[in-house]
């Protein structure tokens, strides 16, 4: 199946490092900045685990996500839903979608923080935490 996001910067970095498109199940949203012109960004910590090597698809040990952050900066953000705030924001998922004029980024709901943001353009910026092989 071919990858729906080629044109979306930073895009395969989490896919490759989670060995699957991530889901962001259980993940918290740190910080959200909106602005009127300019970038806004989505700062997301990753939790949970993923297979110690992601493309290996055979039985290994899991490694933590802890500390793993994905910053997702939108450009031309035009529209958004938010909904809950709260000590920690956690998701039960994140998804990205094509929209009309652009992109929607969806914050599924858990505890806190949810709801959607439609942007012109999205950009990921992914930085693993590092973490030593078991």
């Amino acid at each position: 199946m071919p990858d729906p996001f080629t044109d979306v910067p930073g895009y395969s970095e989490p896919v490759v490092f989670c060995g699957d498109v991530p889901s962001f199940h259980d993940s918290e949203i740190v910080s959200l900045h909106l602005n009127r012109e300019g970038i806004s960004q989505l700062v997301i910590r990753m939790f949970g685990h993923r297979r110690a090597n992601a493309t290996d698809h055979v039985q290994q040990p899991f490694v933590p996500l802890d500390g793993t952050v994905v910053p997702f900066s939108l450009e031309d953000v035009e529209d958004l839903e938010l909904d809950g705030f709260g000590i920690q924001n956690v998701i039960s998922a994140l998804s990205l979608e094509r929209a009309e004029r652009g992109f929607q980024l969806k914050m599924w709901p858990c505890y806190g923080i949810s709801g959607w943001l439609q942007a012109g353009k999205v950009r990921i910026e992914f930085a693993p935490a590092r973490v030593d092989r078991i």
